[in-house]
Formats: C-alpha cells, sequence, structure tokens
C-alpha cells in the first residue's frame, strides 16, 4: 500500500463517500486554484516542483500534470493515495475525484506512485488556495530544481546505485550506468521551466471544463 505523506498527528478514517470528493459545482471553485508543492521520495539532491491546478481538476488531470513537470515518460501505472483510499491504475476511479474535494484547504497531503516496479513516489501538499490570476495560464509551475531520474532506473536505491557507481568511473557496472545516465542522455541538473509550462498550456486546452480567466 502507498502511503500518505505523515501529518503532524494521528489520524482517524474519516468517512470518503463519492459525494464528499466530487468537486463542487460553484462559481467559485471553478476559478480557484490548487498550489501544491510536489516531491519525488528519497531522491537526493531533491527534485521537486510548484504547480498550480484548476481546484476543479480531477485526480487523472493531476497525474497528466505530474508526469509533464517531473519529466516522466507516462510508460508505466499510476496511484494515488489519500489516507486509507487510493485511487488510479488497480484501484477506485479518479476520473471524478476532483482536487476541490479531496484536498479542500491548505496543509492537506496528497501521496502519487508511479511505476509500480521502481516505485517512485512523490509526497503532495497543498501550500494554498487562491483565486486564478486573470492573464496567468492554468496549469503552470512556477519553480522546481533538477531532473527526475530516468524511466527504468531502479527506483531510488537503483538510482542511487547507478550514481555511486559513476563516480567511481571503472569497471562494467560503470560502463552500463554512463549509458543509462550519461550526459549525452541524462543531465541531473537540466529542467527547463518554460518548456514544461508550453506542454501545460497545451495539456489544458483539452481539457474541455476549464475556461482561462479573463
Amino acid at each position: 500500500m502507498l502511503a500518505e505523506p505523515k501529518p503532524d498527528v494521528a489520524l482517524e478514517r474519516p468517512p470518503s463517500p463519492a459525494a464528499a470528493i466530487a468537486a463542487p459545482t460553484t462559481a467559485a471553485v471553478a476559478t480557484t486554484i490548487h498550489q501544491l508543492k510536489v516531491i519525488l521520495r528519497d531522491v537526493q539532491p531533491p527534485v521537486w516542483r510548484r504547480i498550480q491546478v484548476p481546484s476543479a481538476a480531477s485526480l487523472l488531470d493531476l497525474h497528466n500534470v505530474i508526469q509533464i513537470v517531473m519529466g516522466w515518460q507516462n510508460f508505466h501505472l499510476h496511484l494515488f493515495a489519500k489516507g486509507w483510499d487510493e485511487y488510479g491504475d488497480n484501484a477506485a476511479s479518479e476520473s471524478d475525484v476532483r482536487l476541490a474535494g479531496l484536498l479542500p484547504g491548505p496543509g492537506e497531503h496528497l501521496a502519487y506512485r508511479y511505476d509500480f516496479g521502481d516505485c517512485w513516489d512523490h509526497d503532495l501538499v497543498v501550500e494554498k488556495i487562491h483565486r486564478a490570476a486573470p492573464k496567468a495560464v492554468y496549469p503552470r509551475c512556477s519553480a522546481g530544481g533538477r531532473a527526475c531520474p530516468p524511466e527504468d532506473s531502479g527506483g531510488p536505491e537503483g538510482f542511487a546505485e547507478l550514481l555511486r557507481v559513476l563516480r567511481h568511473k571503472k569497471g562494467w557496472k560503470y560502463r552500463q550506468a554512463r549509458d543509462l545516465l550519461g550526459a549525452s542522455r541524462w543531465d541531473g541538473a537540466a529542467w527547463d521551466r518554460q518548456k514544461v509550462n508550453a506542454q501545460l498550456a497545451e495539456l489544458g486546452k483539452r481539457w474541455p471544463w476549464w475556461r482561462q480567466p479573463h
């Protein structure tokens, strides 16, 4: 089971009827934005992003945003976890679960796993919820650091071992790691926010329920 980021106090299991997590159909929610910080768990140096997503977005929409901002290629299965509830592949449907209902206020936590083999786990925290800016394009990424590891690089432990082998610069393991993580194919410091936001803008255009504020 994917563990949610641990809050400061223990949580009792809350009821989670579908009505409680579906997005309210109010004009206020339709024009509010969830700002979340996304951190890739157990990877050093830290890989993180700060994103702004319409509050009416579904978890499936959020999945597509995370794939773009982190740099994953959507090759593998994924899962969200909130408390005892899981949504996504091999779990409850994520299409009708909205950020406004599942994460109603700042400080709310959500966990996201990409690739059930490598288990790239991400911690998501709601930093704030605000009105959409008139000229801003959503979804968008306002900050971040470092590139995500390459696909199929073994999860946090396997990835850390590849980096260790690279530093030794000898042996067949070094040659194997160089082929996977060589500078010509992967650069941990390279992360292009402008390119990410261009991709996010195209994603937002494919959301029929979302209209940019004027």
